[in-house]
């Protein structure tokens, strides 16, 4: 894998994707259900906390003039377009609990100018520079962790004393694949 890596980078290519982060409260109250989640389950390879995003759009492996771009189109797309407020829900999992692969926590906008509008407009100006965007129905969500091995989850209902966060900026990311896991840098952040 570190071959893969040192080769993408050499090349001066990053794997890149949109992204929204919580609050540090929203961050704190994940960081205290993983906690839990993970005394009850095993086999799970949980997040950090700390990397808790929800992903607007995947982008790939980006070179630095292609960046330039969406950077460029970001911009233009979400002028004006202001604050958004979500709250967290319930968990679930992909494809479904009964054959969970990736566990996460569901969100859903409760106030502001539509998210899923803005995620849209996004993936087409972006898929106008031939760069590929996945068009599968896109779910608001805060990955928790992947399941390694099949199995049955155990599962509670998440009870956080903050539910609801507000959204004051997007980001376009990098993630670094490293053994340990990724690693997640900011690129740019654009202020809502």
């Amino acid at each position: 894998m570190k071959g893969i890596v040192k080769n993408r980078t050499d090349r001066g290519l990053k794997r890149t994707f949109v992204a929204l982060h919580p609050t540090p409260k929203i961050r704190k109250e994940i960081e205290k259900l993983i906690l839990e989640l993970s005394k009850l389950n095993n086999g799970i390879k949980w997040i950090s906390s700390d990397d808790s995003h929800l992903t607007l759009h995947f982008l790939g492996n980006l070179n630095k003039a292609q960046i330039e771009k969406v950077d460029s189109t970001i911009k233009k797309i979400i002028k004006g377009f202001g604050l958004v407020e979500f709250a967290v829900t319930d968990l679930n999992a992909f494809p479904n609990l009964l054959y969970p692969q990736v566990l996460f926590l569901e969100v859903e906008q409760i106030s502001g100018n539509s998210i899923a509008e803005l995620q849209k407009k996004i993936g087409e100006k972006i898929s106008e520079m031939n760069i590929y965007i996945d068009h599968r129905p896109w779910q608001a969500h805060f990955t928790l962790g992947r399941v390694k091995d099949f199995q049955s989850l155990t599962l509670i209902k998440p009870k956080f004393r903050v539910k609801e966060f507000v959204v004051r900026s997007i980001a376009l990311m990098e993630s670094v694949l490293k053994a340990e896991g990724s690693e997640y840098k900011t690129i740019k952040n654009y202020r809502l």
